[in-house]
């Protein structure tokens, strides 16, 4: 497990505060004191879960001789430059990408960070609510929604969540329907008869939308079930800024206790 934090030179600023900004060395230092400030509190953290867990950090895991780790192991990367780039560097040689979300103030880095996560980096993101609830703190995934609308992002968001599915006690098949709008019962059973090849076993449920959009009906189901993550594809890049960061649905998934993993 790699843990990854970047610091932004002061010419990321540029775009949020004007050209003005790399030519005032006072405002450059005060960038470089709160970059270093952060850094230093990210190690601590990492440093107290690592040891909390008793996972080890920043050694070299050892090796059997099959050739694979004997024990899980974690890394503290430091980089420094564009966040958007170096997530979409790192994120393309990683097998998920965890980002915390629910942020009080959302602001262009956070923007920035899942974005680039869901677009730039072709891997499945797993996005943590905020705060250490005890809900959160000992999560095991062992209860799972997930959203299906038939569509290629649904798709690959269930493909790549199989590994959590495996290991899951309770799979629900969530499809989300307008008023009026019928359900076509041969695809999702089409679902379920995959699932059971993987020996899944899933239970189909039909989320009436009312008022509220897919999203907010969907989620507000999966926490109903007391799901401890919802799977749902990610669309296109308009599309999902509206979801996460637009209006009445950014507040909502400000606030849900529960982990969404997103597939792009």
């Amino acid at each position: 497990m790699r843990v990854l934090h970047i610091s932004p030179t002061p010419s990321n600023y540029v775009g949020i505060y004007g050209e003005g900004v790399i030519e005032s060395s006072y405002v450059i230092a005060a960038i470089e004191k709160e970059n270093k400030e952060r850094l230093e509190r990210a190690k601590g953290h990492v440093s107290s879960c690592a040891t909390q867990r008793n996972v080890p950090l920043d050694v070299k895991s050892t090796i059997i001789n099959d050739g694979k780790s004997n024990s899980a192991t974690a890394e503290f990367v430091h980089l420094t430059g564009d966040v958007s780039g170096i997530i979409a560097q790192q994120g393309r040689i990683s097998d998920i990408i965890v980002v915390g979300r629910g942020v009080s103030e959302p602001n262009a880095a956070y923007d920035s960070t899942i974005m680039a996560a869901l677009f730039e980096t072709a891997r499945p993101v797993l996005l943590m609510p905020e705060g250490t609830s005890g809900k959160t703190a000992k999560w095991q995934c062992k209860n799972i929604s997930l959203a299906w609308d038939g569509g290629l992002e649904a798709a690959r968001a269930l493909y790549n969540a199989l590994p959590f599915l495996e290991r899951a006690d309770k799979l629900q098949l969530l499809t989300a329907r307008g008023e009026g709008e019928a359900s076509d019962l041969e695809a999702e059973e089409g679902v379920i008869k995959y699932l059971r090849c993987h020996n899944i076993h899933a239970v189909g449920i039909i989320v009436a939308e009312g008022s509220r959009s897919p999203a907010e009906a969907l989620l507000a189901r999966a926490k109903e079930l007391e799901s401890d993550m919802l799977v749902m594809g990610a669309y296109g890049h308009s599309r999902l800024r509206e979801m996460i960061l637009g209006g009445l649905t950014n507040d909502l998934l400000e606030k849900a206790d529960i982990p969404l993993l997103l597939s792009h």
